[in-house]
């Protein structure tokens, strides 16, 4: 159902509905994440008082919370991070990126070094000398 037909089924207007059916959600949210807590905590509890069962689930359960964070984290970090040539480019990059053109055969690159002639009259390069 669209937010007009549950206004008029309830018999509010859309702005109305709107304003309390979105504070009722983030209560229940907030509801939810007590009621959650109050399990672990009871769960943690029963573990330490020798229940093996509820104590391995317990750090399943911390095992769990921690990786979601780690991948919350992760995926927060790599949002912020700028991607491409759009983005902003440290100092430190770019002379990384100088270096790799400049090494790869650019204008400012090293000169490979001088062939070396062998008594046969072949040439051989620098490495193969004995």
């Amino acid at each position: 159902m669209t937010n007009a037909e549950v206004a008029k089924t309830v018999g509010l207007s859309t702005p109305t509905l709107r304003k309390h059916y979105f504070h009722l959600l983030k209560q229940r949210e907030v509801m939810l994440t007590r009621l959650k807590a109050r399990l672990r905590t009871a769960q943690i509890q029963q573990g330490l008082a020798g229940n093996a069962a509820a104590l391995s689930g317990a750090l399943k359960m911390l095992d769990s919370v921690t990786a979601e964070k780690v991948n919350r984290d992760m995926q927060s970090k790599a949002a912020n991070k700028p991607s491409g040539p759009k983005g902003y480019v440290s100092k430190k990059e770019q002379r990384l990126d100088n270096a790799r053109v400049i090494s790869g055969g650019g204008r400012y690159a090293v000169p490979a070094g001088p062939r070396l002639i062998a008594n046969n009259g072949q040439s051989v390069a620098a490495d193969d000398e004995v």
